[in-house]
């Protein structure tokens, strides 16, 4: 497999995001970051993010205003600054308010998990995963609901849904 080939090589660093914790191989001693995944990065990084791809050094408030929307999440600041290399962010701004994630995509690529929200999302909620757990659509449903998910979730969703088998 290409991952145990690349990880037999001494000066070879590997930075691999994944959906889930389930790792793609065994023997590699991965890092695994903390439980609850990456952390929205805050507002003066975000902004920084925002400022380096799209190259806006103009209308600063409603630029504030629009990365503070995003919530520091990285692939929808990302997406949002490329928008921003051909709508202003005003427009910008006042089509989040009306259309939220179908506006974050990567203008003139093709459709991928790393181009759009859209689709990053329903390959997580189409993936073989979720689909063999039948209760865990129902459970996305009520943390989506949640600005900030459920902290240590592993140790309390019994105890919210009592009735959902372990």
């Amino acid at each position: 497999m290409l991952l145990a080939q690349l990880n037999s090589v001494i000066q070879i660093t590997l930075i691999i995001t994944m959906r889930g914790s389930v790792t793609p191989i065994e023997d590699v001693n991965w890092l695994i970051l903390p439980r609850n995944g990456l952390s929205p990065v805050d507002e003066p990084t975000s902004l920084d993010i925002f400022s380096i791809i799209s190259k806006h050094t103009i209308d600063k408030e409603a630029v504030r205003e629009l990365v503070k929307e995003l919530e520091g999440w990285l692939l929808a600041i990302t997406l949002m600054a490329y928008q921003a290399k051909i709508l202003s962010p005003k427009i910008l701004l006042k089509s989040w308010y009306q259309e939220k994630t179908l506006l974050l995509q990567r203008p003139g690529a093709q459709a991928h998990r790393l181009t759009s929200v859209d689709i990053s999302v329903k390959i997580t909620l189409q993936s073989p995963l979720l689909l063999s757990k039948p209760n865990t659509l129902k459970l996305l449903s009520v943390m989506c609901h949640l600005p900030n998910g459920i902290p240590t979730w592993d140790s309390l969703i019994y105890k919210m849904l009592p009735k959902v088998p372990e």
